[in-house]
């Protein structure tokens, strides 16, 4: 980064004000691709996701990982998740992180493609299940209700057995809500919510919502009916 002023590998950190890279310096130096990362209220450690594994560390943390902002020390939150991992997101109370993608196996023996956990690391039950026709389906995306569910986008036409592509609301008891019905006719890659919990925006690969209604990749819906 900065032109090869440092070495950083897949995670660094900038000062907003020039682009310069800080002291922080991710340990031990990541292989792969990171897709996401979200930091704590109390800026105290960030959480990553991504294609990647670890290298110098005994302990192989897939997909998902957390470092310390302080001194860029990796810390023991280890889910194992094999597979693609697309969208790391912690809850509002920072109890929970909602992971995405398409995950094939874990600690604990769980897969799936939207999955909750608490900070131990360890799978929040019920979690919903998402597939294709042909198979497990991916989701690109999601992000809490602040209520004990979340949101998800992705490239799945099913969710817990029901029809039901590409944007779901799950709610905390892990069930699908259908009263939330958006009809896109595409995936989104990208979501954001309200304060106040109303609206949900979504960004994707989508030109149709609601049936016939035109919008060209980005949208905003009622979280009551979408």
């Amino acid at each position: 980064v900065n032109g090869g002023a440092a070495d950083r590998a897949r995670l660094a950190s900038f000062d907003t004000s020039d682009g310069s890279v800080t002291d922080f310096d991710a340990t031990p130096v990541l292989t792969g691709t990171v897709y996401s990362i979200d930091l704590t209220d109390d800026e105290s450690e960030i959480y990553i996701g991504g294609a990647l594994d670890h290298v110098g560390d005994s302990t192989y943390k897939g997909g998902v990982a957390s470092y310390l902002t302080s001194s860029g020390e990796m810390t023991g939150f280890n889910v194992g998740a094999f597979g693609g991992v697309k969208d790391v997101l912690l809850s509002g109370d920072g109890g929970t992180l909602y992971v995405a993608g398409s995950i094939t196996k874990g600690v604990g023996g769980f897969s799936g493609e939207g999955i909750a956990f608490d900070l131990l690391g360890d799978p929040i039950e019920p979690n919903a299940h998402v597939f294709t026709a042909g198979g497990d389906g991916t989701i690109y995306t999601s992000i809490s209700d602040g209520a004990g569910g979340w949101y998800i986008g992705g490239d799945f036409t099913h969710v817990n057995q029901t029809a039901w592509p590409w944007l779901a609301h799950i709610t905390a008891d892990g069930e699908l809500d259908t009263a939330f019905d958006t009809d896109l006719n595409g995936a989104p890659t990208s979501l954001a919510l309200s304060d106040d919990g109303q609206t949900l925006y979504a960004g994707g690969g989508f030109t149709d919502v609601n049936s016939g209604t035109t919008r060209g990749q980005v949208a905003a819906f009622d979280t009551t009916d979408g």
